[in-house]
């Protein structure tokens, strides 16, 4: 068996502990650490490797396997206590509760009690300095980057909850990107 250089050789890692070669080539062949350790009893190294080894070299293995099978093992701590299934997902984004922009309610802005005329939520929006896009403060609205949405009722640029058609009057759009888009009059959704 040949050994890649350093590879007989400890070296200190990052934790400053040393660490046996992770790379040895056997045969002319290069051997890696695989996904699950294998028996590691001196029987069963010769049963995987295909050369003929020393004592040594089969403690040498053994130390190795054992190593890389608590490293693996570790794993799991440093992934938060994260299972191999959901390691990989991004966390789930938690949405804000819900509060009206006109009084502050647990509410969306569009069935507001208080603020239920389209002049008076028009004078929030304006009282607050509120975007007419957005329903946000902090920023110009030709710069907002919610100006092109299109009110669900009148296909004009402001918020639905800021429509002034009549209720009876309002039509709720569906998408374009939906098939046979169709209007349905609100008073028949529910």
């Amino acid at each position: 068996m040949s050994e890649l250089p350093n590879a007989g050789k400890k070296t200190a890692g990052p934790t400053g502990k040393a660490n046996t070669p992770r790379v040895m080539e056997v045969s002319g062949k290069m051997m890696a650490p695989t996904r699950h350790a294998p028996n590691t009893t001196p029987a069963a190294i010769d049963t995987f490797l295909p050369a003929p080894m020393t004592t040594t070299e089969k403690a040498e293995i053994i130390v190795l396997l054992k190593e890389i099978n608590e490293s693996i093992k570790a794993l799991p701590g440093l992934l938060g206590n994260r299972t191999a299934s959901t390691a990989h997902k991004a966390p789930a984004a938690k949405r804000a509760p819900v509060c009206c922009i006109f009084c502050s309610g647990t509410h969306k802005a569009i069935d507001c009690d208080q603020y239920k005329s389209p002049q008076s939520r028009w004078a929030v929006i304006g009282e607050k300095s509120l975007c007419r896009f957005c329903g946000t403060g902090g920023h110009d609205p030709q710069r907002c980057h919610k100006r092109d949405r299109i009110c669900l009722y009148c296909d004009r640029k402001h918020l639905s909850a800021l429509c002034d058609l009549e209720p009876h009057a309002r039509k709720v759009h569906k998408p374009a990107n939906i098939s046979a888009a169709e209007e349905i009059p609100v008073d028949q959704i529910l």
